[in-house]
């Protein structure tokens, strides 16, 4: 009886093992953090990052971002400022870019993403173009 019971919460224990080891494979944002895997930033950032979360959650979600994005960043800024009559630019930033704005690099394929926070908030982040992009399970369609 007692090799029994054993047996039975050695089969509950691995399956709950398999069960915690299954969902951090699939979930795009621990894929991201934790492993590195740039093809995931897309996905997380679709499935987990809103316009307002906080810069806190972000980094949670995300981890920190490129080191030295916020320098490359205001550069970036800088140019985008000055490219306000350019056509598409209300469409790409409808809340438009302040210079106290901050900017947060992340590193993906095929080209990096950048998050850009107003008062360490996110502001014109394209949601709408992700998640035509990517389902909620965090695959591409």
């Amino acid at each position: 009886m007692l090799a029994r019971s054993l047996y039975c919460l050695a089969a509950l224990l691995l399956l709950s093992l398999v069960g915690i080891v299954w969902h951090c494979m699939t979930d795009s944002a621990f894929r991201y953090r934790v492993l590195g895997d740039e093809h995931s930033l897309l996905p997380a950032i679709a499935q987990y990052i809103d316009n307002g979360d906080s810069l806190v959650q972000v980094r949670q979600t995300l981890g920190d971002g490129t080191p030295g994005s916020h320098t490359k960043a205001q550069a970036w800024t800088d140019i985008q400022i000055q490219g306000r009559d350019r056509e598409g630019f209300i469409d790409q930033y409808p809340d438009d870019i302040l210079p106290t704005d901050t900017f947060v690099a992340y590193s993906g394929f095929p080209t990096q993403f950048v998050i850009q926070f107003r008062d360490d908030r996110v502001v014109n982040l394209p949601k709408s173009s992700l998640a035509e992009t990517y389902s909620q399970d965090g695959g591409e369609q």
